[in-house]
């Protein structure tokens, strides 16, 4: 839309847009199972008036804004397809004293605003008003500072509240006189709901001026009023109305997120007959058809892969650890510079060195850094935690949000963990026939499928032992969890599973441990279909599992048979592959997904190595 259409709409004070009120029906929905039952949907009564719209409400711009933003929301309201947009005012930066700098910042305001599709209509701020210079500019290019328009028999206010002496905070007798006489023009009775649009949220600060416009507005229960000027997303309800600060669309803001009421974003409304439904969009998250594609999918796998930050495994000689060298692998996969910062989160008693790393890697660039991990004492492998690393990477664009991921990967310490010899041992969920359970899970060394659904040691943990005599492998899990769940089912309870590869060596391949490698479940209320669900290759008969809670602990058992292992070890096995898994359910947590912990990556995971979960008699 040109700027002298905008003006257009804005000059004429009484624009009516109606398109009138009759009420029409919807057409139907016509489908093609006839009265056939049952049919495939909730209901074919679609909720929605000839009379309804949507429409959107951008937010500040100004306070040292952050070029590109609000460019940027012009194309996504153009994806909503809004029948018209509202602003809050702060649309320039203003505080400058010439006429020739505010022309310049108007031309660029409006070359971003220009590829906006929707009519947009103007509210000032007092970076745009704010002195008489600014306000005598504003009238020459933009307009009135208040007006109204009607759409849909919804009565639209636009106010000023830069309005006071010099034009400072505050609103004229002239322009509260004005709005008595539209309310008294435009009642309750022929509008279906009064929507007030301005700049500073003066009702905050007990405002004289505000007061006697709350009083004007106090015969109509149908009002919202929105505002902003704050950069700081608050909303309340005054007598029976609900007012509105936003927060920035491009305006200065640490963007610390919805919780701090700093975002960038569009506010969506849908008018209904009852009122207006408001829904707040991050611009991050509106997103077009075509965000992501096969190609770009393709061109940025490695990142799915975890294949950016890796870190070659250290394996001990000795079952106590003090101190190693190893190396982590940096890449760029793509053909542009990319930012990398990486921070290594070590477990308590343990220093890694660097304890950061930024880097840029040009294109393609592959690069290792030398990292030196060291204990304060010597700590047992089999209860040292792996040192977390936590990644972020970004391509910076021009003009555009850069693309960016986040990660994690581990540096993990490994010996070879000791199968002791077991003596007298019963399977029956109590472990007092236990000497120690010396494997220590406080840091998963993954976490399928959703990592954030782990809160943490304090939330769920493991220890595990294992044991052999001539005839079984005994694996023994304690897990002290916060909050045990086995009245679900499928993967909405707590249950451990064992992972067992019988096949290890430099020379044997990937087809025969598949065919050998088997993996157990145990649960509390496990049903026999969950059993076989979760439970893969071909185990041995005779296994046993047994499990039994104790205050806030679950104790699993698991006893399997060894006659294969000896078949395929040339008649007396030594070693093996094992992994051992604890899901943790919370039902307080159940809506951030499942988190099944891994005391070691998966076998067919991206971050798996042949070395890991080596044990021997």
């Amino acid at each position: 839309m040109s700027l002298r259409a905008i003006n257009i709409w804005l000059l004429s004070a009484c624009l009516i847009l109606s398109v009138g009120t009759a009420q029409s029906q919807q057409p139907p929905i016509v489908h093609s199972l006839g009265d056939s039952k049952p049919q495939p949907w909730t209901s074919l009564k679609i909720d929605r008036s000839p009379r309804d719209f949507q429409f959107a409400i951008v937010a500040d711009n100004a306070g040292t804004p952050r070029p590109g933003i609000w460019r940027e929301a012009m194309h996504k309201l153009n994806l909503l397809q809004p029948a018209f947009v509202m602003s809050v005012g702060d649309l320039i930066e203003g505080y400058v004293s010439t006429s020739e700098q505010l022309n310049k910042q108007w031309d660029s305001f409006l070359s971003d605003l220009s590829p906006l599709q929707a009519p947009f209509f103007f509210v000032s701020g007092n970076h745009d008003v704010g002195r008489p210079l600014w306000f005598d500019t504003y009238r020459q290019r933009i307009g009135p500072t208040w007006y109204y328009f009607i759409y849909q028999d919804v009565l639209m206010v636009v106010l000023d509240t830069n309005d006071g002496k010099d034009h400072g905070t505050g609103m004229s007798d002239q322009q509260l006189a004005w709005l008595e006489k539209v309310l008294q023009d435009h009642p309750a009775s022929s509008v279906r709901w009064t929507m007030v649009f301005q700049h500073k949220p003066l009702w905050n600060d007990n405002n004289p001026q505000w007061n006697r416009i709350k009083q004007m507005l106090s015969n109509r229960q149908k009002v919202s009023v929105l505002a902003g000027h704050i950069h700081n997303y608050q909303a309340t309800q005054i007598d029976g109305v609900e007012y509105v600060a936003l927060a920035t669309t491009g305006g200065g803001s640490q963007i610390r997120g919805k919780d701090y009421g700093e975002l960038d974003h569009v506010t969506w409304v849908t008018m209904k007959d009852e009122g207006p439904v408001f829904a707040n969009l991050e611009l991050s998250s509106i997103l077009p058809i075509d965000f992501r594609t096969n190609a770009t999918s393709k061109r940025y796998e490695d990142f799915n892969k975890d294949k950016i930050v890796r870190a070659r495994p250290i394996a001990s000689e000795t079952t106590n650890f003090e101190r190693a060298i190893t190396s982590v692998q940096l890449k760029n996969p793509d053909s542009q510079p990319m930012r990398l910062r990486v921070l290594f989160d070590p477990p308590n008693g343990v220093v890694v060195r660097p304890a950061s790393i930024h880097a840029v890697l040009q294109a393609n660039e592959e690069s290792k850094v030398e990292l030196t991990v060291e204990a304060a004492q010597a700590t047992s492998v089999a209860a040292l935690q792996p040192v977390v690393m936590h990644w972020a990477a970004a391509y910076d664009r021009t003009a555009e949000p850069s693309l960016e991921w986040t990660g994690h990967s581990m540096v993990f310490v490994d010996s070879a963990g000791q199968i002791t010899q077991a003596t007298n041992i019963v399977v029956d969920g109590n472990l007092t026939d236990w000497k120690d359970l010396p494997n220590r899970v406080e840091q998963p060394g993954e976490i399928l499928s959703n990592r954030q659904a782990w809160r943490g040691a304090a939330d769920a943990k493991y220890r595990f032992g294992v044991a052999a005599d001539t005839d079984k492998l005994y694996v023994a899990v304690e897990v002290t969890d916060d909050q045990i769940e086995h009245t679900g089912d499928m993967v909405w309870q707590d249950f451990a599973g064992v992972f067992v590869n019988p096949l290890v060596g430099k020379d044997v391949q990937p087809d025969a441990v598949k065919k050998e490698a088997f993996a157990v479940m145990a649960g509390l209320s496990m049903s026999e279909d969950d059993h076989q669900r979760y439970a893969f290759g071909k185990m041995p008969d005779g296994i046993q599992t047994a499990v039994k809670q104790v205050n806030d602990r679950i104790q699993y058992e698991f006893a399997i048979p060894t006659a294969r292992f000896n078949e395929l070890q040339n008649g007396n096995w030594k070693s093996l592959q094992l992994n051992v898994i604890v899901s943790d359910h919370d039902t307080a947590d159940e809506r951030l997904g499942i988190s099944v912990m891994y005391w070691r990556p998966r076998w067919d995971g991206n971050s798996h190595y042949p070395t890991s979960g080596l044990f021997q008699r």
